[in-house]
């Protein structure tokens, strides 16, 4: 199989779930993230996405969990006022503190109603609240999976450079 593939837009619909996990107090990158995926070129597909607010661990002070419900209001309006409009988006707050590994093993399997599934149809794309796709994320996501759908060498794809290097 090549190593690589066309990145023209295929008329097979594919759906994608985003989720995004935050711990809430990054509120400007959030958003900058979200108006990335509401940027996204969707290609007709849909992309839904659910964003995940902790709370910091113990006893959660009433006004830090008034805020995380605050923002968690903001995000869902952006799917009611139609900023959002590739599909669904919805906004949760964690009962307890959940920390950053904790929601990238959690989140995923909250937001699929019932939980996941061995036949679960959506393509899951784990995404941090510092971060901000490209318009084009998606179509190189979606070439990827049906490229390599069916090949049991692939677990899944990044959106990183692989010379990434954070100390530099």
């Amino acid at each position: 199989r090549p190593l690589y593939w066309s990145m023209a837009p295929t008329d097979k619909p594919i759906a994608m779930r985003a989720v995004v996990i935050s711990g809430g107090t990054r509120v400007g990158s959030l958003y900058r993230l979200l108006h990335s995926l509401a940027l996204m070129v969707s290609e007709g597909d849909r992309i839904d996405v659910d964003v995940w607010l902790d709370v910091p661990p113990g006893l959660v002070p009433a006004e830090v969990l008034e805020h995380r419900h605050r923002v968690k209001d903001e995000v869902e309006e952006l799917g009611k006022n139609g900023t959002y409009r590739h599909g669904l988006i919805r906004a949760h707050v964690w009962d307890q503190h959940a920390g950053l590994q904790g929601q990238w093993y959690d989140a995923w399997d909250a937001s699929i109603p019932g939980g996941l599934k061995e036949d679960t149809p959506e393509i899951g794309l784990i995404l941090e609240d510092d971060l901000e796709l490209s318009p084009f994320a998606w179509r190189w996501l979606k070439a990827a999976h049906l490229a390599y759908e069916s090949d049991d060498r692939v677990a899944g794809f990044t959106l990183q450079r692989v010379e990434l290097c954070a100390a530099r």
